[in-house]
């Protein structure tokens, strides 16, 4: 006899988006781009299903 028990599946959707900034150094790039971003100042990182790029499925629960 099968019997069946329940999962939980936990679907991860990625989005990315590549940014060009200009600063003197990588970890001010950084710095700038997170700062932008949290403050979502004129809507330039907003990321859309365009900018879509993998999906992951793990087992996170039995």
């Amino acid at each position: 006899m099968n019997k069946s028990k329940g999962y939980k599946i936990r679907i991860t959707e990625t989005l990315e988006k590549d940014v060009t900034i200009l600063a003197s150094s990588k970890k001010i790039a950084l710095e700038k781009v997170h700062e932008e971003y949290i403050a979502a100042r004129e809507d330039e990182y907003i990321l859309t299903a365009d900018d879509y790029s993998g999906v992951d499925f793990k087992v996170v629960e039995e």
